[in-house]
């Protein structure tokens, strides 16, 4: 994270980078920490719902649903964003 961040900086060889399989990288990423993100999501959507009195389920779920639209739109042309490594 320190890394990422700039505040610890990391000098890689050219070599490591062109070693790096970004597919087999991406495999575990998309079979395991993606779903494992939508199901905490969901969980935790889940509890808002139960947690809220049934008057403010309502305008939750309305707001949920707005946020939700404007992350794809917005996620969607590029505005997130985004960090490149090496």
């Amino acid at each position: 994270m320190f890394s990422l961040t700039g505040v610890h900086p990391t000098q890689l060889s050219p070599q490591f980078w062109l070693s790096v399989d970004r597919h087999k990288a991406d495999v575990p990423d998309v079979l395991l920490n993606e779903p494992w993100f939508f199901v905490e999501g969901c969980l935790w959507g889940v509890f808002a719902l139960i947690a809220s009195p049934g008057y403010a389920r309502r305008r939750w779920l309305r707001s949920a649903l707005i946020a939700c639209g404007l992350a794809s739109t917005f996620g969607g042309l590029g505005v997130v964003p985004r960090f490149h490594i090496g």
